[in-house]
């Protein structure tokens, strides 16, 4: 969870609109009836539509703009691969970004 949980805080973070006056950046953890639901969402740049399919692919970068490896979002994936668990994607250029994680329970 922190391989999760690090890398979506951070792409939020770093992907913020930079003369943006109002950057937000929320996390929301419910747990119910022996599922997780983790919500990550900002108000950033977003992702274009034509990149959301790809996003996950290891080395694959939507925005050029900052520095990174195009591993984060791959080792995501991963992680919520070995423990059965999801992740569904929501964005809006200019208007930010929701990743839905969803775990089961053991």
């Amino acid at each position: 969870m922190k391989i999760v949980l690090n890398n979506l805080l951070s792409n939020a973070f770093k992907y913020q609109k930079k003369n943006g006056s109002e950057r937000v950046v929320k996390l929301k953890i419910e747990v119910s009836k022996g599922t997780a639901n983790i919500l990550v969402s900002d108000n950033g740049i977003g992702i274009p539509e034509n990149s959301i399919g790809q996003i996950f692919n290891m080395f694959y970068r939507a925005a050029n703009d900052e520095l990174g490896s195009g591993f984060g979002l791959y080792n995501v994936k991963d992680a919520l691969n070995k423990v059965s668990g999801n992740i569904e994607v929501e964005s809006e250029l200019n208007k930010g970004t929701t990743f839905k994680v969803t775990l089961p329970s053991k």
